[in-house]
């Protein structure tokens, strides 16, 4: 019928759907900000939104520094881009106007596909995370299942000793596997340092939480984890599947694999209940917190085996898409500089303890590295000048600023990216005159966000970035490829994951590589 329907008629039908939908939002007495500019309305911002990366990026980076909100118009609804410093902080800080309830929702049913009635739980609470609920919630303290993930998980990672069990077993990890493939001798050919690193880095940071059982018994996890990864803006848009049959394949075979790995656990523990104790980590259910997790969903029946096991994977995906790409940045760095490796390298060593025996590894003290205030300042520009993280919240009720309003229930964002490059945020700081804002220089940032809401791994990270980095450059030496004159490749920013994760490399770094430690 469509097919056979003449072209101004559907012209005529799209324009009136357009009309009736601007009328919706402009006869009331609200006034909403200033829309973004589009060559074609609806049509331009959708479609960057749509495909994400690069165009989503193009058509937000014009409005960084706005003094009032930027509206994006969507088929249904409005986004709006928020950019001067009072306003991200009250967005981010002020719970009673804002809340991240409708965008966590939508992002586990989306990105990590959540039966309804398991989304139902998470969307029937309306209590927050925090110890005490959310004003004007009425959640009952038994289904408050935000509070309990919480609890169960996020406070158990985040704990002193969690923390450095979780540290101790990704260094171990991390440094077997560059051992493997690095042995003793001569210079090592690498293809692309990025990629080698990549790979290496979420299979420590996915055994560290899960134990050794997950990549030993599903060896092709870590290849479909990584193509789920560079679909996730694809899935989070809720297009249908057939447009892109890989984002569904690949997120279907990690969930399969993290519901073996679950099952296996609970098999084993069943056969022999001793075989595990009250321990930080085992290998069994790797850290105590993924053992914890499983237990607290028994309360809550409508958290389904499939559903249990794609919350995993979110918890996975979350600790790899930005930690592992800085650890190489951060390293990568550190390496094209020839003084600052060497000034790097003295800060490290006044946190370097007894080398470890049976491996022969250096090791650092992670207190001892996080104060020193050069490594910190390398890591935090690696942030400013990476991170991409695009941070929601859903507005209680109407929103003023000045004359204008953030309609109840619309998606406001914060671009970490927009406002780490913003020149008139960067260059115009005390010492920054006539600083360009591509090149390194510290000042305040958002990558892991504001407020409670912040990245609950942040700590963790921070250690890890840095343990690693001190590790790795005290036991290799990393050189360009002969082929590029002794020059590094200059690393060219690769937007495809821009709202979700640090910007890789769209380059290849080739590299020779070899153990000196």
């Amino acid at each position: 019928m469509i097919a056979s329907t003449p072209p101004h008629l559907l012209l005529g039908l799209v324009f009136a759907l357009v009309v009736i939908y601007y009328l919706a939002n402009h006869v009331s007495r609200k006034r909403l900000p200033p829309s973004a500019p589009s060559t074609i309305p609806y049509y331009d911002h959708t479609r960057g939104f749509l495909e994400g990366g690069e165009r989503l990026y193009s058509i937000m980076k014009a409005h960084a520094g706005s003094r009032i909100p930027i509206r994006f118009n969507l088929p249904g609804e409005n986004v709006y881009l928020i950019s001067s410093p009072e306003l991200i902080r009250t967005t981010l800080y002020d719970s009673k106007s804002f809340f991240t309830h409708h965008a966590r929702a939508r992002f586990i049913q989306n990105v990590l596909g959540h039966s309804k009635a398991a989304l139902q739980s998470i969307q029937n609470d309306t209590s927050g995370s925090a110890r005490e609920p959310l004003p004007g919630s009425s959640t009952p303290a038994n289904k408050r299942i935000l509070r309990m993930q919480q609890v169960s998980t996020l406070d158990v990672i985040s704990s002193t000793a969690s923390m450095a069990e979780i540290l101790r077993q990704f260094t171990r990890v991390y440094d077997e596997m560059l051992d493997e493939s690095i042995s003793r001798g001569g210079w090592v050919e690498l293809r692309d340092l990025c990629g080698f690193m990549r790979h290496i880095g979420s299979a420590a940071v996915i055994t560290a939480p899960c134990g050794p059982r997950l990549l030993r018994d599903c060896p092709g996890f870590l290849d479909a984890f990584w193509t789920f990864d560079q679909r996730v803006h694809f899935l989070h848009m809720a297009l249908p599947i057939w447009l892109n049959p890989r984002a569904g394949r690949a997120r279907a075979f990690c969930i399969d694999d993290v519901t073996e790995w679950r099952k296996g656990a609970v098999d084993m523990v069943k056969s022999a209940p001793r075989c595990i104790d009250d321990d930080m980590w085992n290998e069994i259910w790797g850290l105590k917190a993924m053992r914890l997790r499983n237990e607290m969903y028994v309360n809550f029946p409508e958290m389904d085996e499939y559903s249990r096991s794609d919350a995993d994977l979110g918890i996975l995906w979350a600790s790899n898409d930005n930690l592992v790409p800085t650890i190489f940045t951060y390293i990568f760095a550190i390496l094209r500089s020839p003084s600052l490796l060497a000034r790097c390298k003295a800060e490290m060593d006044q946190a370097r303890l007894p080398t470890d025996q049976s491996s022969g590894v250096a090791d650092f003290d992670p207190l001892i590295l996080i104060k020193h205030p050069l490594l910190k300042s390398v890591l935090n520009e690696v942030l400013r000048m990476k991170a991409s993280s695009l941070i929601g919240r859903t507005a209680r009720e109407d929103f003023h600023v000045g004359d204008y309003t953030i309609p109840k229930g619309s998606m406001a964002l914060v671009s970490a990216h927009l406002e780490h490059m913003n020149k008139s945020l960067w260059e115009t700081q005390p010492g920054a005159h006539n600083h360009p804002v591509e090149e390194p220089q510290w000042c305040g940032f958002i990558p892991f966000g504001l407020g409670y809401n912040m990245c609950p791994g942040r700590h963790f990270a921070v250690r890890a970035v840095l343990c690693t980095a001190a590790r790795f450059v005290h036991r290799y030496e990393v050189v360009p490829q002969p082929h590029a004159c002794g020059k590094w490749p200059e690393p060219e920013k690769n937007y495809k994951t821009f709202g979700y994760a640090i910007c890789a490399p769209a380059n290849v770094i080739p590299v020779l590589i070899r153990r000196i430690g």
